[in-house]
């Protein structure tokens, strides 16, 4: 078999050994590299509509020190 053959028979394969990989991080405990870290916060908001058809709370919070800042916004549910 010719070098250029070897090559093009890892080209083909490289996807698949990308997806074997990506796929064994849940099995290893692990995140894919640049996941970001889950962040929680406690934060005092209030309700201000529904929109039913969207699936849509529009929710008013308060600052999140750090994070955000107090906004009025949609959050799909």
């Amino acid at each position: 078999m010719k070098q250029g053959q070897n090559i093009a028979r890892l080209g083909r394969l490289m996807p698949l050994v990308a997806a074997l990989i990506t796929s064994a991080f849940p099995i290893l405990g692990a995140d894919p590299p640049g996941t970001p870290a889950t962040r929680t916060f406690q934060v005092k908001g209030a309700i201000r509509r529904l929109v039913p058809e969207g699936n849509v709370l529009v929710i008013k919070h308060e600052e999140i020190p750090g994070y955000m800042a107090a906004m009025t916004m949609p959050l799909e549910v």
